[in-house]
C-alpha cells in the first residue's frame, strides 16, 4: 500500500491473516464490502499494525470490515515513557467496523485488543463499531480454562481493553457498541504534554467484566514523571448496562478517573495535576448485582474543578461516586443512586471514600432499594381532546433519570408530533389530515442514550379536513428532529443511522 491509496477488499470474503499486516505508509483508507471479515491468529497479536498518519479503516455501514481474532494498533514512536508531539500520529478514524472474539490469555495489551493507539495522538475519531467478546472469560472461565476468581485479574495490571489510548488530543470516542468485554475503555497519560479535548459520549455496554472506562494519571499507568493532565474531558450519555456481566469482578466499576494528585518533575511534594473542564452529565449505569457488600464504585473521579451530575446509578455499588483523594475543588451533585436488593446496604453513598478532598456533595439522591426491574423511565398520557380540529393533551413522565430528549405524540402508531427537550409535554396537534373517525393517541418518551418508554392508548374521535394539519407550537414535527441513542443502533424514531 502507497500513501493515499484507498483498497477495497471484496465480498464474499474471509481473509485469513496468519501474520500481522504491517503498514509502511500514511494516508491509506481500508474499506470492506459487506461481511468481509479479517480472521487473525487469536494468539495475541494483531491484524492491522503500524498504521501511520492520516488512516481511516471502514467509513460507513456499508464499507465496516469485521476483525476476528486480532485489532488494529497505531503505536507512533517515543514508546510508552513520554512521546512528543513529533513522535506522534494524527488523524486515525476507525467507523463502522466490528471487532470480535479476542479471547487469547495471557494478554499483551498492545495487541489483544480492538483498537490500540500510541501516546499524543490527535485528532482521532472512533465511532459506530462494534466490541465483542474481547474477553479472556467466558461467563466464568477464562479462555484456557482455568477457574474464575473473582479477586483476580488474569492479565494483572495490564488490563485488556477493547480501546487503548495513551494521552491525545482532540478524541471523540462515540455511539459505539460493547458487548461481552473484559474492558471497555483504557488510556493512559504516557505523553509529555497536556491531553485535550478527550469526549467519550453515547456509547452502550452490555456485561462489560471490570470497567466501562478507566482513564489513569501517568503515576497510574508506571509513567510517573508525565502527569501532564487533561483540559476538557468529557463523558456524557453512555449506557452501562448490566457491568459486570453474569461473574462480576470484586471490584467491578463504572467510570474511574483518578486525576487528583502527583508529584511532578522536579518537585517532591504532591500538587493537584492540571485538569479543567471535567464534566460528565447524563449517563446511566444500571444493573451491577454482586449479592455482596463489597463491590466496586460507580463513578470514581479525581478532577479540580470537576462537574459530575445528572448521572442515573441503579447497581449494589455501595460507594456510588467519590472524589478521589486529594481532588481540589468541583462538584458531585444532583445524582440519582438506588441499591438492587438483596443487600445488607439499604443506601447507596455519594462522599469522601479513600481520604480527604475538598469537592462539594449536594443535591445527591440516594432513596434506598431500586424499583422492581430497575424500572427507571415511564410515561402517562391525560385525556385528548378535540377542539375544532385540534388535538391537545398533556403526558406526564417519571423517572429517576436526567436529560430526556423529548415526547414523541403518535395517532393509530403513526408519529405526527413532537416536544422536544425537557417539557412540559403537551400535544397541540391539527387533526384536519387525519381520517374521519375514532383513533388512538399515545406517548412515547425517549431519554438521553435513547431508551424508550410507551404510554397507555387514549381515544379521540376525528373530523376529516376540519381544522389544521400537522403540529402547532410549541409542537415540531418528529421526521425533522435527531433523536440520538447510545451504541451503533439507528435513531429510534426516524431510524435514520
Amino acid at each position: 500500500m502507497s500513501t493515499g491509496d484507498t483498497v477495497v477488499f471484496p465480498s464474499p470474503g474471509t481473509y485469513l491473516i496468519r501474520s500481522t499486516v504491517h503498514f509502511k505508509a500514511s494516508g491509506v483508507r481500508v474499506k470492506c464490502e459487506a461481511g468481509v471479515s479479517f480472521v487473525g491468529a487469536n494468539d495475541g497479536t494483531a491484524i492491522f499494525a503500524d498504521l501511520k498518519s492520516n488512516t481511516a479503516i471502514g467509513g460507513s455501514a456499508s464499507t465496516g470490515c469485521i476483525f476476528n481474532g486480532g485489532g488494529i494498533q497505531a503505536y507512533g514512536g517515543g514508546g510508552d515513557g513520554g512521546q512528543m508531539l513529533s513522535q506522534a500520529i494524527t488523524n486515525l478514524t476507525f467507523t463502522y467496523n466490528t471487532f470480535e472474539n479476542m479471547t487469547y490469555g495471557p494478554n499483551n495489551f498492545r495487541s489483544n485488543g480492538g483498537i490500540f493507539i500510541g501516546g499524543g495522538s490527535s485528532n482521532v475519531v472512533i465511532r459506530h463499531n462494534t466490541f465483542s467478546n474481547i474477553m479472556p472469560y467466558d461467563h466464568g472461565y477464562n479462555a484456557a480454562g482455568r477457574t474464575y476468581e473473582n479477586k483476580y485479574d488474569p492479565d494483572g495490571d495490564a488490563a485488556r481493553s477493547a480501546i487503548w489510548f495513551y494521552g491525545g488530543t482532540n478524541y471523540s470516542i462515540d455511539h459505539n457498541t460493547f458487548l461481552n468485554d473484559y474492558q471497555n475503555i483504557k488510556a493512559c497519560q504516557g505523553q509529555q504534554f497536556q491531553a485535550q479535548n478527550i469526549l467519550i459520549h453515547h456509547n452502550f455496554s452490555d456485561s462489560h467484566h471490570r470497567m466501562f472506562l478507566e482513564i489513569n494519571t501517568g503515576n497510574g499507568c508506571g509513567n510517573a514523571t508525565y502527569n501532564a493532565g487533561i483540559a476538557n474531558f468529557q463523558v456524557y450519555d453512555n449506557y452501562d448496562l448490566n457491568a459486570g456481566g453474569p461473574q462480576p469482578a470484586a471490584f467491578t466499576f463504572g467510570f474511574s478517573a483518578p486525576f487528583s494528585q502527583a508529584i511532578q518533575p522536579g518537585s517532591k511534594d504532591y500538587s493537584p495535576i492540571p485538569m479543567s473542564g471535567v464534566v460528565w452529565y447524563n449517563n446511566l449505569l444500571k444493573g451491577v448485582n454482586f449479592n455482596s457488600t463489597t463491590p466496586g464504585i460507580g463513578l470514581e473521579v479525581g478532577a479540580e474543578n470537576m462537574n459530575i451530575y445528572n448521572n442515573t446509578i441503579m447497581s449494589q455499588w455501595v460507594t456510588a461516586g467519590y472524589g478521589f483523594i486529594g481532588t481540589v475543588g468541583g462538584y458531585m451533585q444532583d445524582n440519582y443512586a438506588c441499591m438492587i436488593p438483596p443487600t445488607g446496604v439499604k443506601k447507596a453513598y455519594f462522599g469522601n471514600s479513600n481520604g480527604p478532598t475538598t469537592v462539594t456533595y449536594r443535591g445527591n439522591q440516594t432513596p434506598g432499594y431500586c424499583p422492581p426491574g430497575l424500572a427507571s423511565l415511564a410515561i402517562s398520557l391525560g385525556p385528548v381532546t378535540n377542539t375544532g380540529g385540534t388535538l391537545t393533551a398533556t403526558a406526564t413522565v417519571t423517572t429517576v433519570e436526567y436529560g430526556m430528549q423529548g415526547v414523541v405524540f403518535a395517532v393509530d402508531g403513526h408519529y405526527v408530533s413532537a416536544v422536544m427537550g425537557g417539557g412540559p409535554y403537551k400535544l397541540n396537534f391539527g387533526a384536519g389530515g387525519v381520517p374521519s373517525g375514532a383513533h388512538t393517541v399515545t406517548a412515547t418518551v425517549v431519554d438521553a442514550v435513547g431508551v424508550l418508554a410507551v404510554s397507555g392508548k387514549q381515544s379521540v374521535s376525528t373530523t376529516s379536513k376540519v381544522g389544521t394539519s400537522g403540529p402547532l407550537t410549541p409542537n415540531v414535527d418528529p421526521a425533522k428532529q435527531d433523536f440520538d441513542i447510545a451504541g451503533n443502533a439507528n435513531d429510534p424514531i426516524n431510524g435514520r443511522p
